[in-house]
């Protein structure tokens, strides 16, 4: 979801999904270095220290008619642990141009309270209290790069990963793919390795895009060239293979130009996964591809929106392909049984959390966003709204589901206002 040697990119889009894989910076590095096991624990002196429970509940920056659990600057969610016992909230303090802020993520249990926090530009759950963190340092030969720590939480004690690193996918289930550096062109290969049980794997081919909730497989893309005419987004496009977590292939659509930086996402059950298609820009416009992992039958929706999976056969989205403005606030479902796209709602606004529970809504500008959730989970049925104090920051690009579907951390702060202070919320279902 970003470039460059900064945290988080700054995407101004109102549609989008709740619960996105965990991500940050992406920096161009040197060529492959060799993979070692963790080198012996050290503290580092730049680590924050452990933060001790609050004492009193933070001051919102507007209106919430949720809880409130951090207000800070430029926030960003970043998901949960695989238990579903922690979540974890970026803050980007505004720095210089010559001295950019380090970001600093905070972690907090399932009520709202903080465990810990550390210094670092990307971040990732490996299990229910340890994770990843990245640090862009400088090398004794005077070579920066970025360098992988495993830290706990509430300590400031990190031990650091042998070689250096571009950027990490985490999945749902504590399973890490790091991206060895690499130049970002298609004339060039790039690898990976699979952190996982506390072992690295050997490198693998492909760029690797998205976990599937258990962490069996993952989604990588493999570069072929530039973007087809009418392509946006980065400079790199390629075809998209799955694999599993032991890097055996387990389907692949060959044929197809997705971006390397684009939306890929596996349905809850893990059976299909869906991709921004780019194959058919040109003639077409951008579309969805689903890939069935099981037949590797590949499927195009003939819309296009950034989309969320409600169940392991439907997706939803917002047409934003739509020549005429009034139907670019339509939300649309598909399903791949029988392939039929069937009007959902209006908005321009939906989540889902793949377990009963859907979300939808208009974004606010500088104005209270409702959002109106219905939850079909045999054991929590309900509906209700939320109210969001400024809108939703990025749309719902910044906001997690926990493991079992039953509570949402969402970030308030209207994008289209670009507000710096904001409200990280904690919804319960």
């Amino acid at each position: 979801l970003a470039a460059g040697a900064s945290v988080v990119v700054v995407a101004i889009v109102a549609i989008s999904v709740f619960g996105r894989q965990q991500g940050g910076p992406v920096a161009s590095g040197s060529p492959t270095t060799t993979i070692g096991s963790p080198t012996p624990a050290r503290t580092l002196p730049e680590s924050s220290p452990a933060s001790p429970a609050p004492t009193a509940l933070p001051t919102p920056a507007f209106r919430e008619s949720l809880p409130v659990v951090m207000t800070g600057e430029d926030l960003h969610v970043l998901g949960w642990a695989p238990d579903g016992s922690s979540f974890a909230i970026l803050e980007q303090p505004r720095g210089s141009a010559a001295a950019p802020a380090v970001p600093t993520v905070h972690m907090f249990d399932r009520a709202g309270v903080e465990e810990g926090s550390v210094e670092t530009w990307w971040f990732g759950w490996l299990d229910a209290t340890s994770y990843l963190a990245f640090r862009y340092e400088t090398a004794s030969d005077g070579t920066p790069a970025w360098h992988a720590y495993m830290g706990r939480i509430g300590s400031t004690q990190l031990t650091e990963l042998t070689g250096t690193y571009d950027s990490l996918i985490a999945g749902p289930s504590g399973a890490v793919a790091l991206l060895l550096p690499w130049d970002y062109t298609p004339e060039t290969t790039p690898h990976y390795v699979v952190v996982s049980g506390g072992t690295i794997s050997q490198p693998r081919e492909g760029y690797p895009a998205a976990w599937s909730r258990d962490g069996t497989d993952l989604a990588v893309i493999h570069p072929t060239g530039p973007p087809p005419p009418r392509g946006a987004g980065s400079n790199t496009y390629g075809w998209l293979e799955v694999v599993r977590s032991t890097g055996a292939s387990v389907a692949s659509a060959r044929d197809v130009q997705t971006d390397i930086n684009a939306q890929v996402e596996f349905s809850p059950d893990g059976s299909r996964v869906a991709f921004r298609d780019d194959t058919n820009a040109f003639s077409s416009g951008e579309q969805i591809g689903v890939l069935n992992l099981g037949s590797g039958r590949l499927d195009r929706i003939p819309k296009f929106g950034l989309f969320t999976w409600a169940s392991a056969d439907q997706v939803l989205f917002v047409d934003l392909a739509s020549s005429i403005p009034s139907e670019n606030n339509h939300i649309l479902s598909w399903s791949a049984t029988t392939g039929q796209l069937t009007p959902y709602g209006i908005g321009d606004i939906v989540g889902a959390s793949g377990q009963g529970t859907v979300i939808t809504g208009t974004n606010g500008v500088n104005v209270a966003t409702t959002l109106t959730w219905v939850s079909q989970s045999p054991s929590s049925p309900g509906s209700g709204t939320l109210i969001i104090g400024d809108g939703l920051w990025d749309g719902t690009d910044d906001a997690a589901w926990s493991p079992d579907g039953r509570s949402l951390v969402l970030i308030s702060g209207d994008a289209s206002s670009m507000s710096i202070v904001m409200d990280a919320l904690l919804a319960v279902f």
